[in-house]
């Protein structure tokens, strides 16, 4: 009954989506934000600007940065220059030409004295100065040596805008991206799709598909009976119960990504009771994370025990809390407290995450069980959600994703521990700790991997201990084709890659 009435409800949702049979219809979960790299980065808008864009360097799949608009580089003694020779004969999709300098006023626009995004704050605090030093050739110099930077150029954050369009739509680029990628950009109707069309200029020669459509689609039930009912091509984020039921269907491939995103919620340090740490150990192990992910997501979904996935540079496995109700009681006592002395306002996203809205409910009734009192709140505007994140009255405890894009220790800890950030993107648990501080800051300007990785170690003992966070689960990704669609690529960033995908 349930499968029949869903069938009908995507009935009542079929899309007018563009005519061409060569053109790959995709469904996102959350809305997006801006189409300006500049800005935000989150995963799914860099869904859609994957293909606009390019960047100096890309990563691949395999996690290593690869050449992209940069052919090659070069890197001083003292690691504080870069210097990148460009490709030749590469245009933005408005006819402005690729050249040292529209790199260099790319990078500057990003990095301006009044530019505080998530995305400036990957380059912001390094970069000292951007030179052209030949038409194909432009430099970096660092404020000190900076060893991830490479890895920070293949972030989306990094994508390279026309100068000439900067300076057009200003304010407004985020709706009107031009980049240097396979596909330009036609239309975005704001809750209902964004359009793009083949750039028949692309570098990387003539892209296959006619164009891309993407739809948002909140719902994992909703996006697998579009898939199924032919009305998608590719859908993101499938539910393990949903992938079960389609393993093995006709005309339906699944792809599973092994991907570099943790599941945590952030607990707000900034007030009491969660500026002690004991409140926020006795959190942790209060709640059975096993029990959640086992029974949302089946087995084999690795545990937290780093505040990094598997996959990123600089992961050292530290420790799981574990669920201990007698430890969460002795600590809560030794602080001179009971579980029904404190309030909990947990809030989560509902479908930007794989079974966020699940997790974050399950979450919410093990912790009422325990005895604290909790109300959960569910957003499904992830935007709004993004922007109540960081204010004063914001969440106790708040459910977030963070899969650093440069696929490295650096990325994956900064934005979101380091008290630099605190109370910014994406530190919303407001921790600030001078000993994680301080390793973070050393591991940064060391370029032997080896010492790199240990003051990493170090750095996520310290985090693992102090409890910024609930610390869940890495999250799985599977992702659902059409038959006859090929080359879809999901990065372990969880970003989707299309430049190369066809379809039959």
């Amino acid at each position: 009954m349930k499968r029949l009435w869903m069938l009908l409800l995507v009935v009542g949702l079929a899309f007018a989506w563009a005519q061409s049979d060569q053109t790959l219809r995709v469904l996102l979960s959350s809305t997006l934000t801006t189409l300006e790299p500049q800005e935000t980065t989150d995963t799914d808008s860099a869904a859609v600007r994957y293909q606009i864009y390019n960047g100096l360097v890309r990563m691949s799949e395999a996690g290593q940065p690869t050449p992209d608009l940069a052919e090659s580089w070069q890197i001083s003694e003292d690691g504080t220059v870069y210097t990148f020779q460009l490709r030749s004969g590469v245009t933005f999709h408005d006819g402005t030409p690729l050249n040292a300098e529209a790199v260099k006023a790319s990078f500057e626009r990003l990095i301006a004295e009044d530019r505080d995004t998530s995305a400036s704050n990957f380059f912001k605090p390094v970069i000292e100065d951007i030179a052209a030093v030949g038409d194909l050739s432009v430099q970096f110099t660092l404020k000190e040596p900076f060893a991830p930077f490479v890895n920070h150029l293949g972030h989306p954050a990094g994508h390279v805008i026309s100068p000439a369009a900067a300076q057009s739509f200003g304010a407004a680029l985020g709706e009107n991206p031009v980049g240097t990628g396979p596909y330009k950009f036609v239309e975005w109707v704001r809750g209902e799709r964004v359009v793009l069309e083949r750039f028949d200029g692309y570098f990387g020669g003539t892209p296959a598909l006619a164009g891309i459509e993407y739809r948002v689609v909140p719902e994992a039930a909703t996006r697998v009976a579009l898939l199924e009912t032919g009305e998608a091509d590719v859908i993101l984020r499938i539910s393990p119960d949903e992938a079960e039921r389609l393993e093995g269907a006709a005309g339906i491939d699944l792809i599973t990504t092994p991907t570099a995103r943790t599941i945590f919620m952030a607990i707000n340090t900034t007030r009491p009771p969660f500026d002690d740490v004991r409140v926020r150990q006795a959190i942790n192990y209060a709640v059975d994370v096993q029990a959640i992910v086992s029974a949302i997501f089946g087995e084999g979904v690795p545990l937290s025990d780093a505040p990094l996935a598997p996959q990123v540079f600089g992961y050292v496995s530290t420790f799981s809390y574990g669920y201990d109700s007698d430890r969460a009681l002795a600590l809560l006592a030794d602080a001179d407290l009971e579980p029904g002395d404190i309030t909990i306002n947990l809030w989560s996203p509902n479908g930007r995450y794989v079974q966020d809205a699940l997790v974050a409910q399950a979450v919410g009734q093990q912790l009422d069980e325990f005895g604290f009192d909790v109300d959960v709140r569910l957003f499904g505007d992830f935007r709004e959600y993004i922007d109540v994140a960081f204010v004063e009255d914001r969440g106790d405890l708040m459910l977030l994703g963070w899969a650093p894009s440069t696929l490295d220790a650096e990325g994956g800890l900064f934005q979101i521990l380091h008290g630099d950030r605190a109370n910014l993107f994406a530190n919303n648990s407001g921790f600030a700790n001078p000993v994680f501080d301080a390793l973070m800051n050393r591991a940064r300007s060391v370029s032997d991997p080896v010492a790199r990785v240990n003051l990493y170690g170090q750095a996520q003992a310290v985090a693992m201990a102090e409890a910024p966070w609930l610390f869940l689960y890495v999250q799985p990704v599977i992702t659902g084709v059409t038959e006859g669609v090929s080359d879809v690529v999901i990065l372990p960033s969880e970003h989707l890659y299309l430049r190369n995908a066809k379809k039959e």
